[in-house]
C-alpha cells in the first residue's frame, strides 16, 4: 500500500509512515474483486487468472546510463591494450622456430663429437642445412674444411632426429630445417661464412656478431638471437 511520509516539525530525522488504502467502489467488491498488491498499490482484480499472473510479476531491473558508459569505456581499453596481446600465433611461430634453430645447432655440435667429423652448418634461405666432411679429421683444420668438402649430397648429409618435412614442404633429405610454412614474415639472419664444428665440439673461429661468437637471429614481430660461444660451442 502507498504511504505518505509526514515529517514532524520538531524532529527532522523522524518519518511517520501512514498507509493509505485506495477507495474501492462497493459494487466492485460485491462482484468478487480482490485487492492484489502491485508494487506499493493494492488494485482490485476480479479475474482469478489475472490475479495469478500478477502474483508472478517481479520488478524488472536494468543498468543506469552511467553503468553502461563505464562498461563501454572498459571494453574500449581492453580492445586497445589487451586484445592485441592475445593475437600470438605469429609469436608462437617465431618462438618455435627460434627453438628449432637452437636445437639444430646443438645437434650439429653433438653430431661432430659423436661421429668424430667436421660438421658444417649452412644457411639455406631462411633455413639451415647440416652436412659433414667425410675425411679423416686428424690432419684437418678449419681452414681445410669448406662448403665443397661438406657437400649437401649422399652420406655427407647429417640426418636430423626429426626431419622438418612440414615446414620444408616435404622436399627435404632430412638434414635441414625451414621457417614456418604458414608465415612469410619470419626470417633468419645467419653468418655469411660457414659455421663448422670440429670433433671436439668447438666452432670455427670466424664470427659475425662479436670478436669470437656466431649469432643467428630469428626475426618476425620480435627478434630472437641465438649465440654460439667460441671455444666451447655452447649454444644459447
Amino acid at each position: 500500500m502507498p504511504a505518505f511520509g509526514l515529517r514532524h516539525p520538531d524532529a527532522m530525522a523522524t518519518v511517520i509512515d501512514v498507509p493509505v488504502r485506495p477507495v474501492v467502489p462497493i459494487d466492485v467488491l460485491r462482484a468478487g474483486a480482490k485487492l492484489v498488491p502491485i508494487g506499493n498499490l493494492e488494485v482490485p482484480i476480479t479475474s482469478e487468472r489475472l490475479r495469478q499472473r500478477i502474483r508472478w510479476i517481479r520488478p524488472q531491473h536494468g543498468f543506469t546510463l552511467v553503468e553502461l558508459v563505464v562498461v563501454m569505456i572498459v571494453i574500449a581499453i581492453l580492445a586497445v591494450a589487451v586484445v592485441p596481446r592475445f593475437s600470438l600465433l605469429s609469436g608462437f611461430d617465431e618462438v618455435g622456430y627460434r627453438d628449432k634453430v637452437k636445437a639444430t645447432l646443438e645437434f650439429a655440435r653433438k653430431a661432430a663429437v659423436a661421429q668424430r667429423r667436421y660438421v658444417c652448418v649452412t644457411k639455406n634461405g631462411n633455413g639451415l642445412v647440416l652436412t659433414r666432411d667425410l675425411r679423416d679429421p686428424d690432419p684437418l683444420t678449419f681452414a681445410s674444411v669448406t662448403a665443397a668438402t661438406c657437400p649437401n649430397a649422399g652420406s655427407s648429409q647429417v640426418t636430423l632426429p626429426a626431419p622438418d618435412t612440414a615446414a620444408c614442404g616435404g622436399a627435404t633429405a632430412g638434414n635441414e630445417i625451414c621457417a614456418p610454412a604458414n608465415s612469410t614474415s619470419i626470417t633468419l639472419s645467419a653468418p655469411a661464412t660457414l659455421l663448422i664444428f670440429n670433433p671436439l665440439g668447438q666452432p670455427s673461429s670466424t664470427a659475425n656478431c662479436s670478436t669470437t661468437n656466431f649469432c643467428y637471429t630469428v626475426t618476425g614481430t620480435d627478434a630472437y638471437t641465438i649465440t654460439v660461444e667460441a671455444e666451447t660451442g655452447y649454444v644459447h
